[in-house]
Parts: structure tokens; sequence; C-alpha cells
């Protein structure tokens, strides 16, 4: 839940659509009509007017889970900072500004999270919860790394 404040404001649902790589169900698929069981269906706690939406995986997400994990990280990547576009120009900034930033860190030495604008700490919030390209012991920690998939 911890990054639904992310930088993006967005679910990971909301996410994954962004991405194109998952979509609504209709109501005649939700009741065993084509489309299958291949849908990812509605998590506990959502608000109200999401819990009713089910999720399938689109042609585009099915064609995803067969491209490198490079691709995979980056069209995420590209959706979560697109998302963050409709927050705020601020949100963009950091989140881009930060994306760029984690590559050239080498995997597996802490960097202080001090030195990150509030709106970077929530996007290291969302990059490691959401995309694995950083990791943070908590949430909140002081400290951060880059993963092998930045």
């Amino acid at each position: 839940e911890g990054s639904a404040a992310g930088a993006a404001g967005a679910s990971l649902q909301e996410l994954l659509e962004a991405a194109g790589l998952i979509e609504a169900r209709n109501g005649a698929e939700d009741e065993g009509g084509a489309g299958g069981g291949d849908g990812l269906g509605s998590a506990d706690g959502l608000a109200p007017a999401q819990q009713q939406r089910r999720w399938r995986t689109s042609r585009e997400g099915k064609r995803y889970l067969l491209e490198s994990l490079l691709s995979q990280v980056w069209k995420v990547l590209l959706a979560y900072v697109s998302l963050c576009r409709r927050v705020s120009p601020a949100a963009h900034d950091a989140a881009l500004s930060l994306a760029l930033r984690l590559p050239l860190l080498p995997a597996a030495t802490d960097y202080p999270s001090d030195d990150l604008s509030e709106l970077q700490r929530r996007a290291l919030t969302d990059f490691a919860e959401l995309l694995g390209i950083a990791f943070q012991r908590k949430p909140n920690s002081r400290r951060f790394y880059a993963t092998p998939h930045a």
C-alpha cells in the first residue's frame, strides 16, 4: 500500500494498465465468457468502485512475458514516469532524474536517501516496491541500493 502514495500516486494495477499489460474485463467475461481465467481479479483493500473491476492479461502483456528482463523493466518504468507526469511536472522530473541516476550507481553499494528530494524518495520507494530497480531495508530507510536490474 505504501506505493499508492508514491510519486506517481498510482496503484500497481494502474501502473500495469498504463503500461498496457492488463485490461479491464467486461461483464460477459466475468460470467465465464470469453477471456477465461487469466485475469488478475480484484485485491482486498481497494475502494468499493475498484472492487468490482476485474482484470485480465492483455495481448501486449502476454508478449511482455517473453521479453528480456531489461525490456520488461524499461516498459514499466516508462509507464511509471508517464503516470508521474499526470501528478505534476515536479513528480515527473523527480522520477525521471532518479530513474536515470540509478543505472550509474554500482549495485550492492549503499547510498544515503537524505540526498534525494521528497518526491525522489517517494519514487525510490516505488522503484523498490513495484519495479525492483532499487532496494531499501524498510520503506522509510535512510539508505538505498541500486539493484542489478537498474
